[in-house]
């Protein structure tokens, strides 16, 4: 997309307009580091640990399984949030279905753009690809 592979620079957190905004993507970070796209110092490196350590401990997690039909509304800015590995089906009839739906809410503030490594060209192409996709798709295999 014209920029490098991996964004490895982009703040956890900014303050701005009022509004505290948090985006932690810690697998991004690794990434960018292991393939050289940034560097991590040591000082980073023991912040990040302990970032870790603090949102991974039981007495500010939640754990839950989403069972068929529920739906879960995340604030992706203020709650960190992520995913446990699964063993899915074999049989594609009994595979999970997981829809993924990114909304804007108006009263929100906008994503700080120091934060923001998607821009609106990038939706743009991905909505395009995804319309191809279903176009030639045919509808017994959805």
């Amino acid at each position: 997309m014209g920029r490098p592979a991996l964004i490895g620079n982009v703040p956890s957190f900014a303050y701005e307009n009022g509004w505290l905004n948090c985006d932690f993507q810690h697998g991004y970070m690794r990434r960018a580091v292991e393939h050289g796209d940034t560097a991590i110092s040591p000082k980073q490196e023991a912040a990040l640990g302990a970032f870790v350590a603090i949102s991974n401990h039981p007495d500010v997690m939640l754990k839950m399984m989403l069972e068929p039909g529920d739906f879960q509304f995340i604030n992706n800015r203020t709650i960190l949030h992520g995913r446990a590995d699964f063993e899915d089906h074999a049989a594609k009839a009994e595979r999970r279905h997981l829809y993924r739906l990114w909304l804007n809410v108006p009263e929100w503030p906008r994503m700080p753009a120091s934060q923001s490594t998607l821009v609106a060209a990038d939706m743009a192409r991905w909505d395009a690809l995804a319309a191809q996709h279903r176009a030639a798709t045919p509808a017994w295999a959805s």
